[in-house]
């Protein structure tokens, strides 16, 4: 079973402090998940935030979850270059 790692939360608390947010979102009519990534302005609510990534693949929901933990490390890891 995935547990997430200091790495993980590393990544979600860069994430977070940098207007980025990713998260499942259930697909219509299906048990399955979509990964998304969305970005906004500092100044701005959640609401008026930009999609930026739709995943192509669908996921369960253990799946989905562990896909935005890895997602949020991989986000800060890549920013680290």
């Amino acid at each position: 079973m995935f547990a997430p790692s200091k790495e993980h939360y590393d990544g979600f608390r860069w994430c977070i402090e940098n207007s980025i947010r990713v998260y499942p979102e259930r697909i219509k009519d299906s048990k399955n998940y979509k990964i998304i990534k969305q970005v906004k302005n500092k100044d701005q609510e959640w609401k008026y935030g930009k999609t930026v990534f739709i995943s192509k693949e669908d996921y369960s929901k253990i799946e989905a979850s562990e896909k935005v933990w890895r997602f949020y490390s991989y986000l800060y890891l890549e920013s680290q270059k």
